[in-house]
């Protein structure tokens, strides 16, 4: 692949990974190549590479007969996802090197979370979300839990674009991590233990 081509499936790549992550797309919907090459102007070849990338990474499916769909979890898969999840960001929360910074960092987070439910923007709130499960994560310094996270993040951020959510009360168990840790640590896993245990039944109901 030349350069002007790797340019070009990178493009794609990242415009089709946007559109995938903020929920463009629903759950199993197929996705045509000929249109994407026609909305994007982007030629066929560039498309189907960026398509095998999103492929390695899970969000999408290719196959000869039902072609290029979204990712379609089964029940089993979400809960394995969700228990991953959980026993990811437990165990960072455990690791936290400075739980008075993580939890000031957290707070802003709510805080933009906060104002992106006053002007009902929900794409920019699930940015925020993520960017909060991710700073958890990220306060481990455990380099390896970070990668194994950021392995399945976006499939999380995929699911939750396909559940039932409730903006309001996600982010005021959002708050109530963030303020125990002020108390101790503890009583934050709690929390996120009833954050992460709601959210697993949204995805199971979804």
């Amino acid at each position: 692949m030349n350069d002007t081509a790797e340019t070009m499936s990178q493009q794609a790549y990242s415009i089709i990974k946007d559109r995938v992550l903020n929920g463009t797309y629903a759950w199993d919907q197929k996705i045509s190549i000929k249109k994407l090459t026609q909305g994007l102007g982007i030629g066929r070849s560039p498309v189907g590479e960026a398509l095998k990338r999103l492929q390695h990474e899970g969000l999408i499916t290719i196959s000869p007969k039902s072609g290029n769909r979204i990712w379609n979890p089964t029940l089993a898969e979400l809960e394995q996802l969700m228990a991953f999840r959980k026993m990811m960001e437990v165990g960072a929360l455990r690791m936290a090197r400075d739980v008075f910074k993580l939890s000031d960092d957290l707070l802003k987070l709510c805080h933009h979370m906060d104002e992106a439910i006053e002007d009902e923007d929900w794409v920019r709130y699930e940015t925020f979300d993520y960017q909060y499960h991710m700073t958890l994560i990220q306060s481990s310094g455990n380099q390896y839990l970070i990668d194994s996270y950021r392995l399945v993040a976006d499939k999380i951020r995929l699911a939750r674009n396909n559940m039932t959510r409730t903006f309001g009360l996600s982010n005021a168990g959002h708050y109530d991590i963030a303020n125990a840790l002020k108390r101790n640590t503890f009583m934050a896993e709690r929390e996120l233990d009833k954050h992460l245990t709601v959210s697993r039944q949204r995805f199971i109901n979804t």
